[in-house]
């Protein structure tokens, strides 16, 4: 019996499917399309309306210098008939109408069903693909590329990238702009702990966006208008407990809790040993969560908690009476946070 998907699967499997979707409409356009990496702050990208972008297209950016390089894989046809060439050691096994297996009397070995047959792969490029003639050969070469939704994505006409991941990705999208000769938008985010900061990388940090917002209108040909929004992460004890002073320089706040919960608890979260005692519902850290959002609320700015904890649904409703603005999460989180949030009546006591 086949594996039955859930209704929230699906949904969410539509949405990514729409994103890749519209990526390659928005490229068949005209529209430039990007690549970007989670950090890049993409509200910058989504201000230009037409401006056609996949945020985290290449989220595993190892697999994306492939990507970049133009490697797709394919399935492999006959160029005379136009059909797929079967790889016989494919498929399931093929049953009768008792649902007993069929042995094929030549070999003594199960036969198999046709129609879970797949055809053989081959490694194909789509830089040169794209180069042929229009016509059906080339039509028919470009429509064997693999359905996986990762191998239809189109080639990047810029990389965003921030320096806010470790230094061996951004050398990758450095490479993937590099091997596309495309644009790399990037912005430079030194690293602060502190409230009092010099002048001159305040005046560094604003520059590296307006460098951003002028090389995203060069490439549009469109005037950046909105408004930005400058915050801060909180993901240490110490920016906690200055959060009020964080708060007079910040437009928001986001919390990272697993970078908090690491610091607060003083265990590595990347050491297994310790993993049976990293605690992110720990009184501690759930007090650090409070008096950040009390901070920030004081100052009249929006507070939202970024990291695993902001999926975690028993801690939903705890965030909520916290005052929580915002929760981020990964897509398959959506749903049943969102069933919860709607379950829950504020005016009442807690039932925990």
């Amino acid at each position: 019996m086949a594996k039955q998907v859930s209704p929230g699967v699906l949904a969410l499997r539509k949405v990514v499917d729409d994103v890749h979707k519209d990526a390659r409409e928005a490229k068949k356009r005209g529209e430039l399309v990007g690549w970007s990496s989670s950090k890049f702050p993409c509200e910058l990208a989504a201000a230009f309306e037409d401006l056609g972008y996949d945020n985290d297209i290449c989220g595993y950016a190892r697999i994306s210098l492939a990507y970049a390089a133009g490697v797709r894989v394919a399935r492999k046809f006959d160029p005379e008939t136009g059909e797929y060439i079967i790889d016989p050691s494919t498929g399931k096994p093929l049953k009768d109408a008792d649902g007993n297996v069929v042995i094929d009397e030549a070999t003594g070995k199960p036969k198999k069903d046709p129609k879970t047959q797949t055809p053989y792969l081959e490694l194909v490029n789509l830089l040169e693909l794209e180069k042929l003639p229009d016509g059906p050969d080339k039509e028919r070469r470009i429509a064997a590329i693999s359905p996986i939704r990762q191998m239809q994505i189109p080639q990047p006409d810029f990389v965003l990238c921030c320096n806010n991941i470790c230094n061996c990705m951004t050398k990758w999208y450095e490479n993937i702009a590099r091997m596309c000769n495309v644009p790399l938008i990037m912005i430079d985010i030194p690293y602060n702990n502190t409230v009092e900061v010099a002048d001159q990388n305040v005046r560094y940090v604003r520059g590296q966006f307006d460098k951003a917002i002028k090389q995203l209108e060069e490439l549009t040909g469109k005037k950046f208008d909105e408004k930005l929004e400058v915050g801060t992460m909180i993901e240490t004890p110490a920016a906690v407990l200055i959060a009020d002073e964080l708060a007079e320089e910040c437009d928001f706040f986001s919390i990272g809790t697993n970078d908090l919960t690491q610091y607060t608890c003083a265990l590595d979260r990347q050491n297994a040993k310790l993993e049976p005692f990293f605690n992110p519902h720990h009184p501690a850290v759930l007090r650090a969560i409070k008096m950040t959002i009390d901070a920030g609320h004081r100052h009249g700015i929006w507070v939202g908690i970024c990291g695993e904890l902001g999926a975690d649904t028993a801690l939903t409703e705890t965030f909520l009476r916290m005052g929580v603005d915002e929760l981020s999460m990964n897509a398959k989180s959506v749903l049943p946070v969102r069933k919860i949030i709607r379950s829950i009546d504020l005016s009442k006591p807690s039932d925990k």
